[in-house]
């Protein structure tokens, strides 16, 4: 009976945590961008919506089977958490700096980046070692 009712406390409170962020991101980010919207075209503010959520999931899904990862190599979880989200962070600024100096002003450019990242996400996976079950806990 223990375990199911703490499941059952974990699960609502991350339902009452997703509920509270909803509300949040309702208040601070889409009620003050309604005008903005309104004045611009719809197909533009769909498109930039649908830009951006692609954007926030395919960064969070990396993140995640990056952080999974170093957790399950470093066998404590806080570990692969911090070292995978410095790293992340590190490799995000040094993208800001180094876009400055290599702008994406043509069709051409954008595409060798894209493909670039691809075969990056596509190889990281082999960069690091195997993990096996032989870990002590």
């Amino acid at each position: 009976m223990g375990v199911v009712h703490g499941n059952l406390l974990a699960t609502v409170t991350l339902l009452i945590i997703v509920v509270f962020s909803a509300i949040l991101v309702l208040f601070t980010m889409i009620i003050p961008s309604l005008p903005a919207v309104r004045q611009s075209p719809i197909v533009l503010a769909r498109l930039g919506t649908l830009y951006f959520l692609l954007i926030g999931l395919g960064f969070m899904f990396v993140e995640i089977g990056l952080i999974q990862r170093l957790s399950r190599s470093l066998a404590i979880p806080v570990y692969g958490l911090a070292i995978g989200l410095f790293g992340i962070i590190l490799s995000t600024g040094i993208g800001s700096l180094v876009s400055e100096y290599a702008p994406l002003a043509s069709r051409q450019r954008v595409l060798a980046w894209s493909i670039l990242l691809c075969l990056y996400l596509v190889l990281l996976p082999f960069w690091f070692p195997q993990i096996r079950a032989e870990h002590p806990q």
